[in-house]
């Protein structure tokens, strides 16, 4: 077929020595060559080597010649990685991005802390009570390591923390009298939060009226324990006793006075309740 002009051409067979079969595709007098004649007339494979690297696209791999695992890493982009080549746990740290941790190489515990972010904790390796105070933060508490009783006051809520002292200033049945009727001594500092009184027998036709002093001097400058004609507590007083001394010393002399009684009644049963914690 050699010499032959493509419009004389008939056969769709190639003769010994050509190259390609010229294919009749629109039933003309035109003969055209399609790539799926190009292809069926190969009977051998074409390789790199026999095209020569240069004859090959810029993009383009010969799948048959570069099998996985066969493209060596300086003929790989700088993105790819040969995942044949590239199993579980084999890419080092030098390889891997900054933010990327091998599951296979660091194991539960297996991450030292160094290595750990600042708010991390590895819960493997910081079993109970191995986080000391200085590792914990301000509001949290170490359960095996506080154990009942080894909270000290200091750590303790003010609610926590109260306590309420009573003290019966007379008997329960003797008309009362004014005079200092009380002393105590603090065992140790305290911080009053509250003062309340109460009586068995209210007094009746005027106000029953108790001041409570700290070494000498009213903790209560303005308005006092005041109980009214006919009445049973503080609480029910209109006007309530204002602690101007709220820090009492510790061995402080604390002494209960009765300024006023009842004009008719005067009162029996008087009983003081200082509340607060200790400092």
């Amino acid at each position: 077929m050699a010499d032959t002009k493509i419009t004389d051409l008939t056969s769709a067979t190639a003769a010994v020595g050509d190259e390609l079969v010229i294919n009749d595709i629109t039933d003309t007098s035109d003969k055209k060559v399609t790539a799926g004649s190009i292809v069926d007339t190969i009977t051998g494979n074409i390789t790199v080597n026999s095209l020569g690297v240069s004859a090959l696209a810029a993009n383009v791999v010969d799948s048959s010649e570069l099998v996985d695992g066969g493209i060596d890493l300086s003929h790989m982009s700088v993105n790819s990685i040969d995942s044949d080549q590239y199993v579980d746990a084999s890419i080092d740290l030098a390889h891997m991005s900054v933010n990327s941790i091998d599951s296979d190489q660091y194991v539960d515990g297996s991450i030292d802390a160094a290595h750990m972010s600042a708010n991390s904790i590895d819960s493997d390796s910081y079993v109970d009570a191995s986080i000391d105070l200085a590792h914990m933060s301000v509001n949290s508490i170490d359960s095996d390591q506080y154990i009942d009783a080894s909270i000290d006051l200091a750590h303790l809520v003010a609610a926590a923390k109260e306590e309420t002292f009573s003290f019966a200033i007379s008997d329960n049945t003797t008309a009362l009298t004014t005079g200092t009727k009380f002393t105590w001594y603090t065992p140790y500092a305290i911080t009053l939060t509250d003062i309340q009184a109460s009586v068995l027998t209210a007094p009746t036709d005027a106000t029953l009226i108790i001041d409570v002093h700290e070494a000498g001097t009213t903790i209560m400058t303005t308005d006092k324990l005041d109980i009214e004609t006919a009445e049973f507590h503080t609480n029910t007083a209109a006007t309530q006793p204002t602690i101007t001394d709220t820090a009492l010393a510790a061995g402080a002399k604390i002494e209960f006075i009765i300024d006023q009684i009842g004009s008719s009644v005067a009162g029996a049963g008087a009983v003081v309740y200082l509340v607060g914690h200790q400092t």
